[in-house]
């Protein structure tokens, strides 16, 4: 239900909140969907990444009855109140990138390093909660976002630790591998007064479990979007039983 809804009253699978003004005098609003919203909810699905690029904002969502296998990109020029398909999704190739997460790089994407936008997903899973223990790499240029063809993913390191990329998807390489199951949650984002990179993961508990099952937390941490990543901090059981949630820097 968003702000003054709950999980029956103004329910809808996927919403967009608005956060306004200071930590000790902020205000709320459902933008599109949710409680008193300023904007009927146009389509379902489920969405764990957004990012705002020149005033305009971005959203992949994960398309509705067809999880963990496609995730379709949707764009508003009027600050969430309505959204447009790019056209297209990824699909039909294994699962992979059907839970991006962009990397923010603070307001409107203030920090960027480049001019690319990156994107994380897990390697590849599936509806029972369980995945690989890899997670993708792709990038775009800021002003191709909408476009499939413009896409490169991480296709490794060269000898003198320069990154690598390709247009192929299928010849993608992680820039995390990790013992424990990856889970789809991911949130990524870069911290300039430490000019370090953070990526935040909930692990599947092993053997996989359901989504109201405890997760684990690992945070990564590192000088580049591409790494090389180490584990800052791994948490079992963080936050008890329920579903563990990111936030977007928009």
């Amino acid at each position: 239900g968003g702000f003054g809804g709950t999980n029956d009253i103004g329910r809808v699978s996927l919403g967009v909140g608005r956060v306004s003004g200071l930590s000790n005098s902020y205000t709320t609003a459902n933008v599109w969907g949710g409680t008193n919203a300023e904007n009927s909810a146009q389509f379902s699905g489920k969405s764990y990444g957004i990012i705002s690029v020149n005033s305009t904002l971005y959203m992949w969502v994960m398309v509705e009855g067809s999880y963990f296998s496609k995730s379709e990109l949707y764009y508003s020029t009027n600050y969430g109140a309505t959204w447009t398909s790019a056209g297209w999704r990824f699909e039909n190739i294994g699962g992979a990138f059907s839970v991006p997460a962009f990397l923010n790089f603070g307001k409107d994407n203030f920090n960027a390093r480049d001019n690319y936008v990156y994107i994380y997903a897990p390697g590849v899973k599936s509806a029972s909660f369980d995945s690989a223990n890899t997670i993708d790499l792709a990038r775009v240029l800021n002003d191709q976002i909408k476009n499939r063809v413009s896409y490169e993913f991480f296709a490794g390191m060269d000898a003198v630790d320069n990154s690598l990329w390709t247009t192929d998807i299928n010849s993608r390489k992680p820039v995390i591998t990790y013992p424990s199951k990856v889970h789809w949650t991911i949130s990524a984002g870069y911290n300039p007064g430490l000019n370090r990179y953070f990526l935040f993961n909930n692990s599947t508990p092993n053997p996989p479990q359901s989504a109201n099952s405890p997760g684990n937390l690992e945070i990564f941490d590192a000088p580049t979007p591409w790494g090389p990543w180490t584990l800052a901090a791994s948490y079992n059981n963080f936050g008890g039983l329920g579903y563990t949630f990111s936030y977007y820097l928009a």
